[in-house]
C-alpha cells in the first residue's frame, strides 16, 4: 500500500511510493517550495512540519494536534507511512 501524505491545512491527499522524497512529492502536486541548495539539505528553504497520519487519533480529532507536529527539511525526508505535512507558504500552490 502507497503512503498517503495530507497536506495541510488545505487537506489534499497525495498517494506516493513509499521512500518517495517528500520535497519530489510535493512539486509534483504543483506545490513548488524553494530549494536553492538543489536538495543537499543546506539552505533549509525546503523545511516544512510534519507528523505521523495515526496521531490525529490521540487528540480526538481528524488531525494532530500542533505539539505533535516538528519540522523537516523537504529534501531530506522520505515517506516511507501516511503523514500529514503543513507546508509554510501557501502561495506556492498553484
Amino acid at each position: 500500500m502507497m503512503p498517503v501524505v495530507t497536506v495541510l491545512p488545505h487537506n489534499l491527499r497525495l498517494n506516493v511510493e513509499k521512500g518517495t522524497v517528500l520535497l519530489e512529492a510535493l512539486r509534483e502536486k504543483q506545490i513548488d517550495l524553494l530549494s536553492l541548495c538543489g536538495g543537499m539539505g543546506e539552505c533549509e528553504l525546503c523545511a516544512v512540519e510534519v507528523a505521523p497520519a495515526d496521531s490525529g487519533s490521540h487528540s480526538g480529532g481528524l488531525f494532530p494536534e500542533s505539539q505533535l507536529f516538528h519540522s523537516v527539511l523537504s529534501c531530506q525526508f522520505h515517506v516511507t507511512r501516511d503523514i500529514f505535512v503543513r507546508v509554510p507558504d501557501w502561495r506556492s500552490l498553484y
